[in-house]
């Protein structure tokens, strides 16, 4: 049973604004995901959607998804989207793809999660880089897709680690770069140098010798995340929570040689 990372990056989801950062961010994970473990195999089996040469739609994530399941399910699934999102009063959080504006839908990253209970997936690792702004006037009406139909196994219980960039009714930040390819996200750029091994503070117990897991990454993006977003004058408050239980929730094993800038 594989690992398997689906990473979407929506940068355009008119009327709203152009998020190249989202794009990279999509872009940086799922280069990550493919890059061989200490065994020397790929980390994750990867699906990469963007929307740099098309839209990305429903039928395109749930085509990615289902792809890598349904032959087996996955040890660990990590889904990662980064792009413009929305919330229900009741924290109900919609990711918008690019056609949201004309089918009036979200994808429901709680449908979404409740669906994935029956595509065999033991872990479950959720990354939302995206606005979780209240809906408004002008988008009261868009209604939430949880993208799957029922799946082929049983109904399980996955553990599930859930990475939100901002806290609920907050919004999310990117900074715009020199040139497009240099724009970021502030919470997937210091989430995928510290899973490249970047940050010796995202290691347990602060040493390279140790793993970085999902409690040591944690820690980290609590304290940085506030640190980078104070740079740049605004605020950013990760919601973060760790659900994938010891041993097995390692997310890198060991510092690279040589180790990344």
């Amino acid at each position: 049973m594989s690992n398997v990372c689906v990473a979407i990056g929506v940068g355009d989801a008119p009327p709203l604004d152009y998020l190249r950062g989202a794009v990279n961010g999509a872009t940086a994970v799922a280069k990550w995901a493919g890059q061989p473990d200490t065994s020397g195999a790929p980390r994750y089996v990867t699906r990469l959607l963007t929307d740099e040469l098309a839209p990305v739609e429903f039928s395109d994530v749930a085509a990615a998804l289902h792809e890598t399941l349904v032959a087996g399910g996955a040890e660990r699934l990590l889904v990662y989207f980064a792009g413009h999102g929305l919330s229900t009063a009741a924290a109900a959080d919609m990711w918008l793809l690019s056609s949201w504006n004309q089918t009036r839908q979200g994808v429901s990253v709680s449908g979404l999660v409740g669906r994935l209970g029956r595509y065999g997936v033991k872990q479950l690792v959720i990354v939302s880089d995206a606005c979780r702004s209240i809906v408004t006037v002008e988008t009261r009406d868009v209604v939430a897709n949880p993208v799957l139909e029922r799946g082929p196994f049983e109904e399980t219980n996955p553990q599930i680690d859930s990475w939100f960039a901002a806290s609920p009714a907050r919004a999310a930040y990117m900074i715009p770069g020199k040139t497009a390819a240099e724009a970021r996200c502030i919470f997937s750029g210091l989430f995928v140098e510290a899973l490249r091994g970047a940050h010796t503070k995202a290691f347990g117990g602060g040493s390279p010798t140790g793993h970085v897991t999902n409690h040591s990454l944690a820690d980290f993006l609590e304290q940085e995340v506030k640190v980078v977003a104070g740079r740049y004058r605004t605020n950013l408050e990760p919601a973060i929570s760790t659900g994938i239980r010891p041993p097995r929730n390692v997310y890198l094993d060991s510092l690279p040689t040589p180790t990344p800038q």
